[in-house]
């Protein structure tokens, strides 16, 4: 048991001196959210890489208790292309459950695992700029700029930002920003090393049916086969366009793992296991 336990640790040594002073964005949603347990197991990982000076962001969405506010108001849900139509009472609802409910929820947890977290929104000193997507989706944005220099003096100090998808415009506007698309901007704004996304599967399956049937790795250029395969698709789709625009805009690479499984971005980032699926240039 010991010699298994250094050989972890010996195994990890490179990694930690690959990542030190580098920065990682993670993306976390689905049942990572809502799952005590599962939650905590993740700002576990992210604390523990913080103590080792890998700079960590962290992104998180809020979808399941965004639809079920919205249908205590009795509100319809719209969607279109995976992506919630958001009128102006939604968007409301949004940012109450999203930087109100959810984003407190996450910095609590990192302070009491010992880490030093700051909740943030893209609002906080005009951090992600965004106009209008599309006048179908309503007050959804698309980011057209992403102001670092808080995100930068935080990770400087040892901070863990914690930041919900609310961005605003120049005219002072508030949209909801897909998490996806959000935290891949604020992945290419720092440069970072690694984008990774947390999804409620292992990553991405040529058979969605068959777990065996992971694609370890996939190069940017060879995705639209497979989303013209119809490999990826529906929600995976905004998901996979996050993680090459991310490696488009300078981010080395970028990870679809699955959020539900103990320390699964320790094994992605600290050792030659991995998990999920990598998506790199070439």
């Amino acid at each position: 048991m010991e010699d298994r336990k250094s050989k972890i640790l010996i195994e990890a040594l490179p990694y930690i001196k690959k990542y030190s002073g580098k920065v990682i964005v993670i993306k976390i949603g689905g049942k990572a959210i809502y799952d005590d347990n599962v939650r905590l197991s993740i700002m576990e990982d992210i604390v523990l890489l913080n103590t080792l000076k890998i700079k960590t962001v962290v992104v998180h969405g809020g979808g399941v208790e965004i639809s079920e506010l919205s249908n205590k108001y009795k509100l319809k849900e719209k969607y279109i292309d995976s992506i919630r139509v958001t009128d102006l009472k939604t968007l409301e609802i949004t940012k109450m459950v999203l930087t109100g409910k959810i984003n407190t929820q996450f910095v609590l947890d990192t302070n009491k695992l010992g880490g030093r977290a700051v909740g943030l929104s893209g609002v906080s000193s005009n951090m992600v700029v965004a106009s209008i997507k599309d006048d179908k989706l309503g007050y959804v944005g698309k980011v057209d700029k992403v102001n670092s220099e808080l995100l930068i003096n935080l990770l400087d100090n040892e901070y863990i930002p914690i930041i919900s998808p609310i961005a605003t415009s120049i005219s002072g506007d508030s949209f909801y920003v897909d998490d996806d698309i959000f935290a891949s901007a604020i992945a290419s704004s720092l440069l970072a090393e690694s984008f990774i996304s947390l999804i409620d599967e292992d990553g991405i399956m040529k058979d969605k049916n068959d777990p065996k049937s992971l694609i370890p790795l996939i190069h940017a250029s060879d995705a639209r086969e497979l989303i013209k395969d119809g490999i990826i698709e529906g929600k995976n789709f905004v998901k996979v366009n996050a993680c090459i625009e991310a490696i488009r805009r300078g981010v080395k690479q970028s990870f679809l793992i699955s959020g539900t499984k103990k320390h699964s971005i320790l094994l992605e980032v600290l050792t030659n296991e991995g998990v999920g699926t990598m998506f790199v240039a070439h």
